[in-house]
């Protein structure tokens, strides 16, 4: 049997949450978007709580194209607890049977999609959105978790350090660009409602920032970007002016903290890392050569990412060093960590950094 890479990441993860996946126990579960960067993450934590835990459990994973699921993570894509259902949350034929937990983890945003057709790809969004919510209904789900996004905040007003769960901004709805983010606000309240009128329990987590496997390297994330760069020897290319700050929770922490919220932990909860990078500080903005860098900056590691990934350059002109990640540490107990339980239908909690 093949070696799973993440085996000590995955252990950490388990000895520090067995009890969100002890409700699993026997059950059915359905995840959209399951073979994603959250839900092949999602997936990963239950294969291996699954085994560990002798749980009897299984998987069914909705994706868009099992055959590249298959190649990219074959120990999943045959685990016998894992069913591949090929399919679109926006249109899919429901499997048979009851499942006590759905989790939404599918999005139909890209950035192309929000440029070029930003009505079809928001409507798209919410109509999976409420059919993954149908479907929860029909098969006698007990709670709905939905992976919404910290853009349904809106901008960050520049005086906030970080967010308050409370807060209450919203994205722009004069701004077509704004697509993802009112698309996440709307499914929201639409899961708000659905508590309301059906009793469904359907927490939310607004998932913010995260770093490890299996995030694209060529796609619309700003930290995978950056290492796809690093590995391809490239200068790294910031596209803004470089102030944004950013803060990173490791996937793991992601997996388990989500599996939290899923079963039966928290309704309500924000877990995100405290600290933050500013990218003017650790990489190269276009067409920046060495030359024009001053001397003498003292080496940072981006905080956010704790001890676990590692990026760090002794002196602004020295290249950005390639990632060391010590897949044994987990940064859950060094990042500030709230879980706020009693929401009673559902409502908007935080995973990932602000």
């Amino acid at each position: 049997m093949t070696t799973n890479r993440l085996a000590r990441d995955l252990d950490e993860m388990l000895n520090r949450s067995r009890e969100a996946f002890e409700p699993l126990r026997g059950e059915r579960i359905f995840i959209t978007g399951g073979t994603g960067f959250v839900g092949t993450w999602l997936t990963e934590a239950f294969a291996w709580a699954n085994r560990r835990l002798a749980l009897g459990a299984s998987a069914h994973l909705l994706s868009r194209d099992p055959q590249r699921f298959l190649q990219r993570a074959p120990h999943l894509g045959t685990d016998d607890a894992i069913v591949l259902l090929a399919g679109d949350a926006t249109a899919f034929d429901p499997p048979p049977g009851t499942f006590r937990y759905v989790i939404h983890a599918a999005t139909q945003m890209t950035s192309a999609a929000i440029a070029q057709r930003p009505v079809d790809t928001y409507e798209a969004d919410v109509r999976a959105t409420r059919n993954a919510l149908e479907f929860a209904r029909a098969a006698g789900a007990e709670r709905l978790l939905y992976t919404s996004s910290g853009a349904a905040y809106g901008p960050q007003p520049p005086d906030f350090d970080a967010l308050p769960e409370s807060y209450p901004g919203a994205p722009s709805t004069t701004d077509a660009a704004a697509v993802y983010a009112n698309a996440k606000r709307a499914s929201e309240f639409l899961c708000t409602t659905y508590a309301h009128q059906f009793g469904l329990t359907v927490p939310i987590a607004r998932l913010f920032a995260f770093s490890g496997p299996y995030l694209p390297l060529d796609a619309n994330f700003a930290i995978g970007n950056f290492v796809g760069d690093v590995l391809a020897g490239r200068p790294i290319a910031i596209a803004g002016d470089g102030t944004p700050y950013r803060s990173y929770l490791y996937a793991a922490d992601l997996a388990r903290w989500c599996w939290t919220i899923a079963s039966a932990g928290a309704r309500r909860g924000r877990v995100d890392g405290e600290r933050s990078i500013v990218w003017s500080r650790w990489g190269r903005e276009p067409g920046e050569r060495d030359a024009d860098r001053s001397e003498g900056e003292p080496a940072m590691a981006p905080q956010g990412l704790g001890s676990g990934a590692t990026l760090s350059r002794a002196t602004r002109n020295e290249t950005l060093a390639p990632p060391r990640v010590d897949h044994g540490v987990t940064q859950c107990e060094r990042d500030r960590m709230q879980c706020n339980p009693g929401f009673a239908s559902g409502g908007p909690g935080c995973v990932g950094g602000t």
